[in-house]
């Protein structure tokens, strides 16, 4: 049920008026987004839970092999899934507090 509600809150209906969609169209930053070939390009909730997986996908994937990172030390990827993560953080249908936590992290 929270997934649900968390969805919910971030599709277009559910947002103020003239506060999501206008900003968003035509972005750089979405255009990027979208250009990930599993990008869900639909309108409906589905659509939005599984774009909103995707844009968690490089965190929850950074935290798994962090245990690895820590036997086997790779600056580099340990770099890089920071910049991801960073750029993640820029979606604008992640919550600001997500944002905040998720940074901290």
């Amino acid at each position: 049920m929270s997934a649900y509600f968390m969805v919910t809150l971030h599709t277009p209906p559910m947002q103020p008026k003239g506060s999501y969609l206008p900003q968003l169209d035509g972005s750089t930053l979405v255009t990027s987004f979208s250009q990930h070939e599993a990008w869900d390009r639909g309108s409906g909730w589905k659509s939005w839970l599984n774009n909103l997986r995707l844009v968690l996908l490089p965190w929850v994937s950074s935290n798994l092999l962090t245990p690895w990172l820590k036997v086997f030390p790779i600056p580099e990827l340990e770099q890089g899934f920071q910049t991801l993560i960073a750029l993640m953080n820029l979606f604008r249908g992640v919550p600001k507090a997500a944002l905040h936590n998720i940074s901290s992290a």
